[in-house]
């Protein structure tokens, strides 16, 4: 919530918040005009969508590369690129960023293309 709720018995703007609560999610504000005490609906914070199954199959498989080519690189991300391939995305520090191209397939097959991509950045 960008502004301070207004108290409801009042309507005054002078409140302040005195606490806040997860479940349900609502904020507890006083009134500094009348003194009067309540809590307030806060809408809930959006949810990050869960991540896709491919997509956690697809970190593993990089992860487990990364580590088995010995690389020092770390794993920025995975992304869907186009219906058939995927992006791995990693960096060796905060200036060199690599992105491969690993198209769908088994997993002996992305790991494959995973270290002859490392190989080749």
């Amino acid at each position: 919530m960008n502004e301070q709720p207004s108290c409801p018995k009042c309507r005054s703007a002078q409140t302040r918040v005195i606490g806040r609560s997860l479940n349900p999610p609502c904020l507890y504000i006083e009134c500094s005009h009348c003194g009067y005490s309540t809590s307030v609906a806060q809408p809930a914070a959006p949810r990050t969508p869960p991540l896709n199954l491919d997509t956690r199959r697809i970190e593993q498989i990089a992860r487990r590369a990364l580590v088995d080519a010995g690389s020092k690189m770390t794993l920025v991300g995975v992304e869907k690129d186009r219906d058939d391939a995927w992006a791995v995305v990693v960096t060796s520090d905060e200036r060199r960023v690599v992105r491969l191209q690993v198209k769908q397939g088994t997993a002996y097959a992305i790991r494959t293309a995973i270290i002859d991509g490392l190989a080749r950045a």
